[in-house]
């Protein structure tokens, strides 16, 4: 089973602008609402492939109530934790001319500390040998940083294999714990890094450090410039597929859940990797991946893997 943890969900609304002009009065073509948070997004591309997922983490209030009810209708099981705060909501404006998206994040309300140990308690209850555990995206107003780490600590004792996709301090942190895989985009290695990472070479050596610190797996997102997979044996990339881009949110986690749906069922990392740039592809052209398998696997026929 794979297992998704999303402690900081939104319900996220899109609002598409054909030229956005910040300071002025804009009107919109199309505005829509989707569950989100980074966990979530990476269940909904799983479910939508065919695979089974258990999503869990908090929700409250009645935008909590509105994402429980999307999250179940996406035939995902529902194992979140009700909590008495408001799930929050993030606002994207999808400039369509200028293929550009305008985040407007929520922090997450502070939430009392009786929460995260009824939703510990409920999650390593469930966890199994064999299981993958997707731990992603930001954390509650309030709530430690080394929360992810405790996490994968935790799930390493059950003998699951842990995917990371957090930012910053929580990432630092959680290092020193070695989780099987972790997804950073090219900005937030450069954010930990504290330097631009402007060649391929440089890059490689970002990465190595994760891979002798414990990682087994870094799934680098590049943009347009493609992705790189580098584990201890070896380091592969793929070129970005010139795509018009109708949506880049939720892509890196589309990105992960396609990832570890493939490793999931062939335990091949090469497969994996070319389903997951496919799958990324597909949801920057498209916006979703729902209904989308015959272009995702037109992309595959597209792909070329190499050694870098």
């Amino acid at each position: 089973m794979i297992i998704t943890v999303t402690l900081n969900p939104a319900v996220d609304h899109s609002i598409e602008i054909d030229g956005f002009k910040p300071g002025s009065v804009n009107k919109a073509s199309k505005t829509y609402k989707k569950a989100g948070g980074k966990g979530i997004n990476v269940s909904k591309t799983i479910s939508y492939a065919g695979g089974k997922t258990t999503a869990t983490g908090f929700l409250g209030g009645k935008t909590g109530e509105w994402i429980a009810s999307e999250i179940q209708n996406a035939d995902i099981i529902d194992k979140f934790i009700i909590t008495d705060k408001d799930t929050r909501t993030n606002i994207k404006i999808v400039d369509i001319s200028n293929e550009e998206v305008t985040d407007i994040n929520e922090k997450g309300a502070t939430l009392e500390h009786k929460y995260l140990d009824t939703l510990e308690s409920s999650l390593y209850s469930m966890i199994n040998a064999e299981d993958i555990v997707v731990l992603s995206g930001s954390l509650p107003g309030g709530m430690s940083e080394d929360v992810y780490e405790k996490m994968i600590l935790k799930s390493n004792e059950k003998g699951a294999k842990v995917v990371l996709d957090a930012t910053q301090e929580a990432l630092r942190l959680a290092l020193t714990t070695r989780p099987f895989m972790i997804k950073p985009n090219i900005h937030e290695l450069e954010e930990i890094f504290e330097n631009p990472l402007d060649s391929i070479e440089s890059i490689k050596e970002a990465c190595l450090k994760f891979i002798e610190s414990g990682v087994e797996v870094v799934l680098l997102s590049m943009g347009g410039d493609g992705a790189l997979l580098v584990t201890r044996d070896f380091i592969k990339k793929i070129d970005g597929i010139k795509v018009k881009v109708k949506n880049t949110v939720g892509a890196g986690d589309s990105m992960v859940g396609s990832f570890v749906f493939r490793y999931e069922q062939t335990k091949d990392l090469e497969e994996a990797f070319k389903y997951a740039v496919a799958t990324a592809t597909v949801h920057v052209e498209e916006g979703t991946t729902l209904d989308k398998q015959k272009m995702i696997k037109g992309y595959l026929d597209q792909i070329s893997v190499y050694s870098v």
